[in-house]
């Protein structure tokens, strides 16, 4: 085919010609993400998750979505999207077979929000009294949500039995079953493969229990069999139960709502921090796509390699600030909670976040499901109302922006110092300066050496993860 009609066709005909402008339709909950992306992509597009449709996808090259939003053939047949980036750590909600055959890449956050759900299972155990020593609890699934949270709990003093089959974990469910006095689930749900989740929590597990436990389900509402689980609620089976994710979910079961000593509207992950980690790694998934992405970089001179690296570190993404004497019971002004929980005053743990709260609402209005999560109060897990505070966390944003071409650069910096630690020797100075200017250059060498194999180890293992998550 000659070049010119070559020029023409991808020019005039194809729907992605390289003077289209780039666009992003964006599930509008997403925080702190509005003027953000603009850096990268000319136009862009809010719209209400559940209500993305294939009209509004039809001439998009992004989307960025949260699981409200099914990608699948429906949405996305005959559309322009290359690349979809989910701001959640799950992604069943992608149709991956789908998107392999169409030729889409897709993303999630891996791990955005595991504090956030750590700190839901710790102040859920706090506020009812089962955070102490000489209790059992059982994790399922110990990926960055529950290895945080085994972590967290052994820190406590509590017994932790990690249940991971497909890690090669050694305790099993059944062993969990016999053992433990809580159980908690973190897992994705599957369906298919040698340890599909669906059900996992049937009513043949809930029979198999011998201590009565209390489960806590933050992964996915079908892992656990919610009618088994409502029956083994009211035969005694398990003692209570925490459920932030529902079978139906926004609809649920109002008899387990009802039943469950703290219900919420899938929340866990919902801590400010959490959204913005995960709005801040969606926000460089796209600019590293888009660097990687010949047909993009035509498309306009904003592409270019140079000017998206500037912009992968400069997102102005950060949850806001607390104000003084926040307290999270606050936020819900018409009820009254028991600051004191087993006689004692709350740490500021429950002052920053209270799972009653949520508890109350969710049982108030459970025909707001929907809206509870969309319009969620401030939330944070840390209190950075100290300057001292926000000069931590704000060197802590620092060092995660690093990247492996920084790490290289830091490294390389050592030689300078290390030629320099030596040839100092040949100065006519003292023996006593020598040693002094010595242990400060080969310091400083040393300071650059490892800072910058601790920066290439971080992100080769993230490079490393995201590879093999792909494969």
């Amino acid at each position: 085919m000659p070049k010119p009609f070559v020029f023409f066709y991808t020019c005039v005909i194809s729907k992605t010609a390289i003077f289209a402008p780039m666009k992003a339709v964006i599930d509008d909950k997403i925080p702190f993400i509005k003027g953000e992306i603009e850096k990268l992509v000319d136009e862009t597009v809010y719209l209400k998750g559940s209500e993305i449709g294939p009209k509004d996808v039809a001439d998009a090259d992004i989307l960025v979505v949260r699981t409200r939003t099914h990608c699948n053939e429906a949405l996305l047949k005959d559309s322009r999207v290359r690349f979809i980036v989910t701001a959640t750590i799950g992604h069943d909600h992608l149709d991956k077979d789908y998107l392999k055959q169409a030729g889409i890449q897709w993303t999630n956050c891996p791990g955005c929000n595991a504090s956030s759900v750590c700190q839901y299972i710790h102040n859920s155990l706090l506020v009812l009294g089962l955070l102490k020593k000489g209790l059992t609890v059982g994790v399922v699934g110990v990926g960055h949500v529950g290895t945080l949270v085994a972590n967290d709990l052994e820190k406590k003093g509590l017994t932790v039995l990690r249940c991971d089959p497909p890690k090669g974990e050694k305790y099993a469910l059944p062993q969990l079953a016999e053992l433990c006095d809580i159980i908690t689930f973190h897992t994705p749900l599957t369906k298919d493969g040698e340890y599909p989740t669906y059900h996992m929590a049937d009513a043949a597990f809930f029979a198999s229990l011998r201590k009565k436990p209390l489960i806590i389900n933050s992964s996915r509402g079908p892992v656990v069999d919610n009618e088994a689980l409502l029956h083994a609620l009211e035969s005694g089976q398990v003692s209570n139960a925490v459920i932030d994710t529902w079978e139906g979910e926004p609809k649920m079961s109002l008899k387990l709502l009802e039943k469950a000593i703290i219900a919420t509207p899938h929340i866990a992950g919902y801590s400010a921090d959490g959204k913005a980690n995960a709005t801040r790694m969606s926000l460089q998934a796209i600019a590293q796509f888009l660097m990687k992405n010949e047909e993009c970089r035509m498309k306009n001179e904003k592409y270019s390699s140079s000017l998206l690296a500037k912009s992968h570190y400069s997102f102005n993404v950060n949850p806001p600030r607390l104000p003084r004497n926040f307290s999270y019971a606050d936020t819900e002004p018409k009820v009254t909670i028991d600051p004191f929980i087993n006689g004692k005053a709350p740490n500021g743990k429950i002052s920053l976040y209270d799972p009653r709260v949520d508890t109350v609402r969710l049982k108030a209005h459970p025909e707001a499901f929907e809206s509870l999560r969309g319009n969620y109060p401030l939330r944070r897990e840390v209190n950075d109302s100290t300057a001292l505070r926000r000069f931590f966390l704000k060197a802590q944003a620092w060092l995660q922006g690093l990247s492996f071409r920084t790490g290289v650069i830091v490294l390389l910096s050592c030689i300078p110092f290390y030629i320099l630690s030596f040839a100092q020797m040949a100065l006519p100075t003292s023996a006593a300066t020598k040693t002094i200017l010595w242990t400060i250059l080969f310091g400083l060498a040393k300071t650059a050496q490892y800072s910058g194999l601790t920066i290439l180890g971080v992100e080769g293992y993230r490079r490393f993860k995201n590879y093999f998550k792909k494969k």
